[in-house]
């Protein structure tokens, strides 16, 4: 009988045992997430716990970051969204059910509403055009927002509570919040605001949001229009035209209708030298204008430019790309000194005169021409050449010098700082050499003369308290090469 009871008494702890498991687990499989640990925890799983309302945690441009933070919690409970920024992007704000900014910074951390709620982090993506390191500049600085309609047809636009128009340009302080409205005028569905690099901002037709560090465009865009993309793309093209223009600094010229850029205050990395100002031609581009603007990689000059002026852009180590137009006649001095990342050069057919070490240092430098019709110069292997005084005046580390005695003279200061030049050959028709044709060459390791018989050097370019120099050294290339860019580079040279 005693056994009997014993084993009765053993069944039962076993059964509450096991109940006691299944009722910690509330009857789910141990994977899933109870009540408890959903509410107040972000999870966003399974079946909406009672008493819960859902914080749905979002990005206009899931490419542009990675968000977190969803799930069901209680009124009042603590939430904590995070938003992680990708490159090439930039964070506006979170915002909720797409229309109130909360906050300008990527951790959030406040109490739930008493409702169900979209936190989304709005982002916006930054031009290719623009230097985002510019962004250290601080909130003084004015830039160009534009907000328009794709179409007048189907809507308008409002700008801070203005009358509804077409379109509206004003300058607004980096930071600074403005708020837009799209009005319909038919009964196509409102799709959204559109930013300056094509991107859904908000499907909301009124918005908040400050403004970026640079010049910035909001489109309104509605259902059932035709050749949208093409639409979008005029817009863009028309923007930053509009925007190039109010960074520039403008002189006019004295005595002339006609007006030079004097300076550029923009952050743009591909800038376009408006044609005009003011309904007047711009015809120069004056003195330092663009001198050390780093950060600038391509330029492009209109024909309605004939002057380069004095150091116009010395020293734009990003400078990548220049076409030089066949208006232009005069390129100052120095003009491009320093632009180490140029690589290509192209001299236009009107071009009559280039200063001293117009392009000079340019170490970068693989291929120098000249259009077809120039009466002054001409290239041929890489080395732009006066073509009267058969002076070689600019040459590059891919440079060969003819032997077809277009060349009787290198000119001063040629191969100036083209610190990749590993070699050159001087053929017989060179005669003179100008002062620092080579200095800075520091890769110059080998040079070789085709007549090494019958060189002097001087500090005087008529050659006055000349020294002759040693045939047997200069047949020998690697001593040639360092006469030429060390020991003897500030000397004029003459052979006979």
């Amino acid at each position: 009988m005693k056994k009997l009871l014993l084993k009765i008494l053993v069944l039962c702890m076993a059964i509450c045992a096991v109940l006691c498991v299944f009722t910690a687990c509330g009857g789910q499989n141990s994977s899933t997430p109870s009540s408890q640990s959903q509410t107040g925890t972000g999870v966003n799983s399974g079946t909406r716990p009672e008493g819960t309302k859902e914080l749905k945690v979002t990005t206009n441009i899931p490419e542009g970051a990675t968000v977190s933070g969803s799930g069901y919690y209680k009124y009042n409970d603590n939430i904590h969204a995070t938003a992680q920024i990708k490159d090439g992007y930039m964070f506006l704000g979170w915002y909720v059910n797409d229309d109130d900014c909360v906050s300008n910074q990527t951790v959030y951390n406040g109490k739930m509403w008493n409702q169900d709620v979209e936190f989304s982090a709005k982002v916006i993506k930054i031009p290719e055009n623009i230097t985002p390191s510019v962004a250290q500049q601080g909130t003084n600085k004015n830039y160009m927002l534009t907000v328009e309609t794709v179409d007048a047809n189907y809507g308008l636009v409002s700008l801070d509570d203005q009358s509804n128009q077409e379109k509206y340009t004003a300058p607004y302080r980096q930071g600074q919040s403005f708020k837009v409205l799209a009005y319909s005028k038919t009964s196509d569905r409102f799709v959204g605001w559109y930013g300056l690099s094509g991107e859904l901002i908000t499907t909301n037709a009124t918005f908040t949001m400050t403004m970026p560090y640079f010049d910035y465009m909001l489109v309104a865009v509605w259902d059932n229009i035709a050749n949208l993309n093409e639409k979008l793309n005029t817009l863009n093209e028309q923007f930053n035209a509009e925007a190039d223009a109010q960074n520039f600094e403008y002189e006019k010229i004295a005595g002339k209708d006609e007006y030079a850029v004097i300076g550029y205050n923009g952050n743009r990395t591909a800038v376009s030298v408006p044609s005009s100002y003011n309904g007047k031609p711009v015809t120069s581009i004056g003195r330092t204008a663009f001198s050390s603007c780093i950060r600038l990689s391509e330029i492009t000059i209109p024909n309605s430019v004939t002057n380069i002026g004095i150091a116009a852009f010395e020293d734009c180590i990003s400078l990548r790309k220049i076409t030089i137009p066949n208006s232009v006649i005069s390129i100052g001095d120095d003009a491009f000194l320093g632009c180490s990342r140029l690589t290509g050069i192209i001299i236009g057919n009107s071009v009559t005169s280039i200063g001293s070490y117009a392009f000079n240092m340019c170490s970068g430098l693989t291929s120098i021409a000249v259009a077809s019709g120039n009466t002054k110069y001409h290239s041929n292997g890489n080395c732009l050449i006066e073509t009267a005084s058969k002076t070689l005046i600019l040459g590059c580390k891919n440079s060969v010098i003819p032997s077809d005695g277009s060349v009787t003279s290198i000119g001063r200061g040629a191969f100036s700082g083209c610190s990749s030049l590993t070699s050159i050959a001087i053929p017989n028709s060179v005669t003179s050499i100008g002062r620092g044709a080579f200095s800075g060459c520091s890769s110059l390791t080998s040079v070789t003369f085709v007549n090494a018989s019958g060189w002097k050097a001087s500090i005087y370019s008529d050659m006055s308290y000349s020294a002759l120099l040693s045939s047997s050294d200069l047949s020998n290339t690697s001593t040639a090469a360092q006469y030429l860019k060390s020991d003897y580079s500030d000397r004029y040279w003459k052979r006979g």
